[in-house]
């Protein structure tokens, strides 16, 4: 059974943790139960009922539902990670030569400082002790925020070259235990994949065991595709997906303890995009501007603030605005936040617009 990062993800969450409760599951939505390899509902399914005690026959009956279900819904889990990719790719395909040879650096920079990471980690006992501890420390919520910033600085690239927006945000900074954390848990996911037996091994061994796998694959990349745009590309557009098709998932399931606001909600905006915004002189050569939070008109030779997308208005007015809402007053313009979920949300909508006007 191939298993995605997510459901790796639950599986940790679910056998690993003994302190798990049945009623922690209790309203799992179809959504979300789509989601999970065979093995994993199955995982599900004992949790919740485990306690009351089960026969033989009664198991075998679930094991072949589950194992039906799951081959109705295999597609609907495929179907969200093509739609993924493909706006991603479409985003790609309208990029200036200069820019996608820029971008393609981008990645292979980020690329190599996380090999790096896992290097390090891989090569020092004390340093993967405190990093696989770390991990299994986190809560599923919490392993789910340090997938989400991960998903966010694999973003901002695609974004650099669009102007503002990729303004001033805080929330895709990680400290370096976390990226220590989220690189060997993409790779335990990667590993796990490829051979699901390995980490079947004591947990002792799965150090030198990882870090020869880490080491054959630095060899194979050194003298295969990674000499090409698309060998850099290609691996990177995976992680991104399936990052991105793990946090939708939780996103949708604020029951579980995710401090993630739902659509509509309001954010602010970043304070170090707020500190970033133009003050413009007002020029009335082409009549009189209104600041259309007070409703009144702005002097001419006055200072105001000028949002990215060139509306206006009073400091005293627009500020307020902006601790509470990250959008503009006139055109819902969206500001960056400092929170990961919305940030994610924000970026990933102006990457879907750009494929929406390519296919256009």
């Amino acid at each position: 059974m191939v298993w995605s990062t997510c459901e790796l993800l639950i599986f940790q969450q679910c056998f690993l943790n003994t302190t798990i409760k049945s009623r922690r599951y209790h309203g799992f939505s179809q959504t979300f139960y789509i989601s999970l390899s065979f093995n994993c509902k199955l995982i599900l399914v004992y949790s919740l009922i485990g306690s009351f005690g089960m026969n033989d026959r009664l198991l075998a009956k679930i094991h072949q539902k589950l194992e039906v279900l799951s081959e109705k819904t295999k597609h609907i889990r495929s179907n969200m990670e093509e739609e993924s990719t493909t706006i991603i790719m479409t985003s790609l395909s309208i990029l200036s030569t200069s820019h996608l040879t820029n971008l393609t650096h981008t990645i292979l920079s980020i690329s190599h400082h996380h090999r790096r990471r896992l290097a390090a980690v891989l090569s020092s006992p004390t340093l993967f002790s405190l990093t696989l501890h770390h991990l299994l420390s986190l809560s599923l919520p919490q392993k789910t925020l340090l997938i989400a910033t991960h998903l966010l600085s694999l973003l901002h690239p695609l974004l650099l070259h669009r102007n503002h927006h990729n303004l001033p945000s805080s929330a895709a900074k990680m400290k370096l235990r976390d990226l220590d954390a989220v690189v060997l848990l993409l790779f335990l996911c990667e590993t796990h994949q490829l051979d699901p037996d390995v980490l079947e091994a004591s947990a002792d061994n799965w150090r030198e065991i990882l870090g020869n796998m880490c080491s054959d694959n630095m060899l194979n990349s050194i003298s295969g595709l990674w000499t090409c745009d698309a060998g850099i590309l290609m691996p990177y557009i995976e992680t991104l997906v399936r990052c991105k098709r793990f946090v939708d998932i939780m996103r949708n399931h604020n029951h579980l303890g995710l401090g993630v606001g739902k659509e509509g909600y309001e954010i602010p905006a970043a304070r170090a995009a707020v500190v970033a915004l133009r003050a413009v002189e007002v020029s009335n050569a082409a009549g009189e501007v209104e600041c259309v939070i007070c409703k009144e008109e702005m002097s001419e030779g006055r200072d105001v603030c000028e949002m990215p997308c060139q509306h206006l208005f009073h400091w005293k007015c627009i500020l307020p605005w902006l601790s509470k809402r990250n959008t503009c007053p006139f055109c819902r313009f969206q500001l960056p936040t400092d929170d990961v979920f919305s940030e994610i949300q924000r970026l990933w909508e102006i990457l879907v617009k750009t494929s929406e006007l390519d296919v256009a």
